[in-house]
């Protein structure tokens, strides 16, 4: 009997204690708003999104694709495109307000913009700039999943700084 090593109750604790925190990871990671998807083709481990609309039916809106949409001349397009088009709003310049606004946007089966939404917010005239401009893109080149244009989400950071003079 004395050479039977006896657990600690420290240890049996520590056991019982993961068992709560493994279910509650299980719940947590158990989104029925995403869904993970395969298509036709076997390789292909799309991600899909279930978004509801007032006008539209029930639609697939893809996270990522084999082929993502395409700004009518690339990434720096884009960005060149966002800078020329923001006007920083009065107010948030004069108490100094800078930050990085994230967004996440729809880009539909014929590369337009569809529902906007603010991920990531700095301040609301900021934010409200933001899904402005992007709101007021040109068409993308649509994303294709198996050779068919769908509908992806797409997320862009806007940048909002203020130039040497503009600070006080």
């Amino acid at each position: 009997m004395m050479t039977i090593n006896k657990s600690s109750q420290w240890k049996r604790l520590w056991a019982l204690a993961a068992v709560p925190v493994v279910a509650l990871a299980l719940l947590a990671f158990a989104n029925p708003k995403t869904v993970a998807a395969t298509t036709a083709n076997p390789t292909s481990q799309a991600q899909v999104a279930v978004v509801k609309s007032e006008t539209e039916p029930t639609k697939k809106v893809y996270r990522s694709v084999e082929q993502m949409p395409r700004f009518p001349g690339g990434e720096a397009a884009l960005m060149r495109y966002l800078s020329d088009n923001i006007k920083y709003p009065a107010n948030a310049a004069k108490n100094n307000i800078e930050g990085r606004v994230i967004l996440q946007f729809v880009i539909d089966e014929n590369g337009e913009i569809g529902e906007v939404k603010v991920v990531r917010s700095v301040d609301e005239e900021l934010d409200a700039e933001a899904v402005r401009v992007i709101k007021s893109l040109p068409k993308f080149e649509p994303g294709r999943e198996n050779g068919e244009a769908v509908a992806v989400w797409y997320t862009v950071p806007v940048i909002f700084k203020l130039q040497g003079d503009d600070k006080k």
